[in-house]
């Protein structure tokens, strides 16, 4: 079975399942980095909204000998589980005053989303793009979120610049940002026997919810804050759109080696939908902004 037959197979079944209340679609949805997933929506027609189940990881699994009942099972379990966390519905969505308090930015690549570019509002930052998100959901367990359109301005009859100081105001204040030195996640082992300054450690910046966390970058007077506690300029290595690292600058330090490493680790440890950048970056204290370092 090639792979357009598993995701007709996969929505012919779980359609079946589900009965003729059920409206069961597979769409291509264009994501972070360019990359494309399959999702499969279920939704029954008194619902308001439904969860998106990737199906490309289960072909996969289908390749790999998994039953196609095993995977339809899953599926089937994991919408029963989710369908009651949509937490806005299409109505709340349409209304701009519903949501004008759940909007937040995120960062991506400029380049590796040209295309998802085209159709959203967005502000370019050095080498990466800043866009819009309502926040669905933000819990314990985790945030969701749905990116905004240029199809919603024109809905909400709001420009992207309005769009743009809402987010200001709502990010740091609904994903406050977090910053942990790097020692904390080493085990205790590796680090026996090191007499390492605060200056000399790694910090991990991200948002309490750890989900598009490289925003926090862009708070209003965080790396200002960072740059003066440790009197010197501040090396940004981007990790994901997830987390960046933060280093206070040393002239031991070598910007070519450093982007070298990061382009290293986006090969072959960053998932690719993940990636945000292969630049390392220099907050100057003097000058009180984010440049590119240059290589």
């Amino acid at each position: 079975m090639d792979y357009q037959q598993f995701l007709n197979c996969v929505q012919k079944r779980v359609s079946e399942t589900m009965g003729e209340e059920v409206d069961v679609e597979v769409r291509r949805v264009l994501k972070n980095n360019g990359c494309e997933l399959d999702g499969l929506t279920i939704m029954r027609k008194e619902s308001e909204g439904s969860p998106t189940i990737y199906l490309n990881g289960y072909y996969e699994q289908y390749m790999s000998g998994r039953s196609e009942e095993a995977i339809v099972r899953e599926i089937l379990q994991i919408y029963e589980i989710n369908k009651g966390r949509v937490m806005i519905s299409a109505a709340d969505f349409g209304n701009f005053e519903n949501i004008r308090g759940k909007i937040v930015f995120k960062l991506i690549n400029y380049d590796a989303n040209t295309k998802l570019l085209e159709s959203v509002p967005y502000k370019r930052y050095l080498d990466l793009a800043v866009v819009f998100c309502v926040l669905v959901e933000s819990s314990k367990d985790g945030s969701a979120t749905a990116l905004i359109y240029n199809a919603h301005l024109a809905l909400w009859n709001v420009t992207d610049d309005e769009i743009y100081e809402l987010a200001k105001k709502n990010t740091p204040v609904i994903l406050p940002y977090t910053i942990t030195r790097m020692d904390a996640f080493l085990d205790e082992e590796l680090l026996e026997g090191q007499a390492l300054t605060d200056a000399e450690y790694m910090y991990i910046l991200s948002n309490k919810a750890c989900i598009n966390g490289a925003s926090s970058m862009l708070y209003e007077g965080l790396l200002e804050r960072f740059s003066q506690y440790f009197e010197s300029d501040v090396i940004i290595i981007p990790s994901s759109i997830h987390e960046v690292i933060l280093l206070p600058w040393n002239e031991q330090y070598n910007i070519q080696e450093l982007n070298e490493l990061v382009g290293d680790v986006n090969a072959s440890i960053v998932d690719k939908e993940e990636m945000l950048a292969n630049n390392v970056y220099i907050y100057s204290r003097e000058e009180k902004i984010t440049m590119i370092a240059a290589k």
